[in-house]
């Protein structure tokens, strides 16, 4: 196999276990806490300096103890 090709199939392998982690994610969020993130959490946190869509990215992230700046795969 060409260095080439051994890159190409580092990377995708790297794409496969981040989507597998992130629907393991998601699944525990709907299996075991989908009352945790509510409209009226959502609306308490948008006071109109943060959109709906990242209120509830920055609510997982703080469910799942997710760490950008620790972490880069996060």
């Amino acid at each position: 196999m060409q260095p080439k090709d051994l890159d190409k199939l580092k990377r995708l392998s790297d794409t496969v276990e981040l989507n597998y982690r992130v629907t393991r994610m998601y699944a525990t969020y709907l299996e075991r806490f989908p009352e945790i993130i509510t409209r009226d959490i959502i609306d308490e946190i948008c006071d109109g300096e943060i959109d709906k869509r990242s209120a509830i990215v920055a609510l997982l992230c703080e469910l799942f103890a997710l760490n950008t700046e620790e972490n880069a795969s996060d």
